[in-house]
């Protein structure tokens, strides 16, 4: 290995060695500082451990090993301290917050709710230093570049750039709230009404038999930890209710599909509990045939109570 490699892991030593009692959110900006210097060799896995019980720090250990194309594969072993939902992959931080947002009584979920905000500003601060970049004669072509992003998701979109400053009051406002969130969201994906559905929390009672052995030795340690008996869960995802008064338009082969893929991978590439609901107009027939086809996503038809209503689940 290279000295570069060597100092690499020797700096993971330290950060397994000093930060193995800090929370996660500390030791994944400090795993992100470290790649940062080394050309991001680092490439970050997570293990869970899915237990009810409260465990006494949050991270159970560190390890690495160095793989064969010369990166290292670090992962973080996690004590969680709460229930995961059915179609949340762990470990979820941003999760975990709400959680404990939901248990302090706390009704913005600033942290789900500021994911769009950060995002939509990210991308506008982009366009703005593109923009500059322009004006220097840095950049020869004005409109791919500025507009594009650089990014594949909005690449061969000229209008992004407008509908971000359409939206700024939103963006640069103090707090964001579930209802701006999805006025943002209609404004920027064009969408006719979007209404979010907030997460509803839930008590888990915790029985004898879901404890850790971990957390059942920490309750006898003078009496200095409590073990409790119940615990918050959030009984379902942040549903995304979106009203269409022009279905055929969202169809693979409408105009105004690639404004639901643009959603979808906007919120991928962060885990967060969601689901999208699609609101058809009242005439429209739910009936598949050659010539009526809503299925073209991978979506779940609902019942015979909601017969207009399309689910699209998400992570």
């Amino acid at each position: 290995m290279s000295v570069i490699d060597d100092l690499l892991l020797i700096e993971l030593e330290q950060l397994k060695k000093v930060y193995i009692d800090k929370s996660l959110e500390v030791v994944v900006k400090k795993v992100l500082s470290i790649n940062s210097k080394y050309d991001n060799k680092i490439k970050i896995g997570y293990k869970c451990d899915a237990s009810l019980a409260f465990a006494a720090r949050e991270i159970d250990d560190i390890s690495w090993k160095v793989s064969d194309d010369e990166f290292v594969e670090l992962i973080i072993h996690i004590n969680f301290f709460g229930l995961q939902s059915v179609n949340s992959p762990l470990p979820l931080n941003l999760h975990e917050q709400i959680v404990h947002d939901v248990n302090n009584d706390s009704n913005e979920l600033n942290d789900f709710y500021n994911f769009f905000n950060n995002r939509l500003v990210e991308l506008l601060a982009e366009s703005f230093y593109k923009n500059v970049l322009a004006k220097n004669n840095i950049i020869n072509d004005i409109w791919p570049n500025i507009l594009g992003l650089a990014l594949q998701v909005y690449s061969d979109d000229k209008q992004v750039f407008y509908r971000l400053m359409n939206s700024a009051p939103l963006l640069f406002g103090n707090r964001i709230s579930s209802n701006n969130a999805a006025k943002l969201i209609e404004n920027f994906f064009e969408f006719d009404r979007v209404y979010i559905e907030s997460f509803v929390p839930r008590v888990i009672e915790l029985k004898a038999n879901n404890l850790t052995r971990l957390s059942k030795a920490n309750s006898d340690f003078d009496g200095g930890f409590v073990l409790g008996n119940e615990t918050v869960d959030i009984q379902n995802s942040c549903m995304i209710h979106i009203y269409l008064q022009d279905a055929k338009e969202y169809l693979p082969n409408g105009s105004k599909n690639a404004l639901l893929n643009k959603l979808i991978k906007f919120l991928l590439p962060h885990h967060i509990l969601y689901s999208i609901s699609l609101h058809l107009p009242k005439n429209i027939p739910m009936t598949l045939s050659a010539d009526n086809v809503y299925l073209g996503w991978t979506t779940m038809v609902t019942s015979q109570e909601q017969p207009q209503t399309i689910y699209l689940e998400g992570i």
